[in-house]
């Protein structure tokens, strides 16, 4: 009779430390790199916040104002200046022998890409 109850003990015993572990996973945890992590029973969803950008306006406006410097320091004129997100996109009419110039005076500037919307005259 022993032997037939102790199956049953052992169930009530595990079910027991299961439900104790399942209350204290129950509480949602935030770590420091913007992942939150929620535990419930024996599931665990994971949720992850990509980071601000890295690229403020006025990182924007430092990288235009740099670009606009080097194309006056190669005279280069006609052309416009566009900054979003550290790319550059340079516009408007450009002589030939100033096309290289241009290029140079964007690239000088360290931004992660430069659109080339120029028109060669």
């Amino acid at each position: 009779m022993m032997t037939r109850a102790l199956p049953r003990v052992l169930m009530a015993c595990l079910a027991a430390l299961l439900t104790l572990g399942t209350a204290s996973c129950k509480k949602d945890n935030a770590d420091t790199n913007g992942t939150d992590t929620t535990s419930v029973g024996t599931s665990t969803t994971t949720t992850t916040t990509p980071p601000a950008s890295t690229t403020s306006i006025s990182d924007d406006t430092a990288l235009r104002n740099s670009v606009e410097a080097n194309l006056t320091k190669y005279s280069v004129t006609g052309v416009t200046v566009d900054v979003t997100g550290g790319e550059v996109t340079l516009k408007g009419n450009v002589a030939k022998d100033k096309l290289e110039d241009a290029m140079k005076a964007a690239n000088e500037a360290n931004p992660k890409k430069v659109n080339n919307q120029m028109n060669v005259q």
